[in-house]
């Protein structure tokens, strides 16, 4: 059983009321994204216990306010919790609403997403579970068309995929003009396959990609230098 609430250096993430529960690809997805100085709003979509929002938070400007976007109710309820408890409790707002319905006048810098990964790959009962992990009633295409008409023109898009369906988002996103400018493979250990796929898209505009890997755990299971220099500003 995972534990009920997971410590890092600037706050913790209770999670005994969410169906997904802090992981290890999650944080490194967290540490991973690069915050542009003129940043002002960033929405987190489907933000879970808000672990991304809180990560985003600590690493960016005190003037960057961050909307934390939920759609299931103890998730919800466990993100404001996680929030209010934080020092950053008043640059976060979380939302109660499907962001396929989500409207607002804002325009948003950043967006980020670690949406509901698999195609039928596990039989649940619980519908949590099935919201959570499970992409069947989340449409890439109308996913990318939202993020295209709630941002700004050089708005970057950050989502977290599993590796199998890499091709497949880049597809679905090229469709959309939201442009690939850096793609992270990461690897769980060294000689093993891609286990996921960090993506960074920009909008409208086709640039050089920077493709590279990263690799979570050496053959003796000790962390990698690099997955620790992302992660020491959060780990203790």
């Amino acid at each position: 059983m995972a534990n009920s609430f997971f410590k890092f250096k600037q706050f913790v993430v209770h999670q005994d009321k969410c169906a997904m529960k802090v992981c290890t690809d999650a944080c490194l997805f967290g540490a991973w994204i690069n915050i542009p100085k003129h940043t002002k709003h960033i929405v987190d979509i489907g933000t879970g216990t808000g672990l991304l929002s809180l990560m985003l938070a600590q690493q960016s400007e005190e003037q960057v306010k961050i909307d934390a976007v939920e759609l299931e109710e103890n998730a919800f309820e466990q993100a404001i919790n996680n929030f209010a408890e934080s020092i950053f409790s008043e640059r976060i707002k979380g939302i109660y609403v499907n962001f396929f319905n989500y409207k607002t006048e804002k325009k948003y810098d950043i967006l980020v997403c670690n949406p509901p990964f698999y195609k039928q790959q596990f039989a649940t009962k619980n519908k949590a579970n099935i919201l959570a992990r499970h992409s069947d009633n989340f449409d890439f295409n109308d996913f990318f068309l939202r993020c295209s008409q709630l941002s700004n023109e050089d708005a970057s898009l950050f989502l977290l995929m599993p590796f199998y369906r890499k091709n497949e988002i880049e597809k679905i996103a090229l469709q959309n003009k939201w442009y690939p400018k850096e793609i992270t493979l990461v690897v769980n250990k060294i000689g093993q396959q891609p286990i996921r796929v960090m993506f960074h898209f920009v909008k409208n505009i086709e640039i050089q990609v920077l493709k590279n890997e990263l690799i979570i755990y050496q053959e003796n299971n000790a962390y990698t230098d690099e997955f620790t220099e992302k992660l020491i500003p959060f780990y203790f």
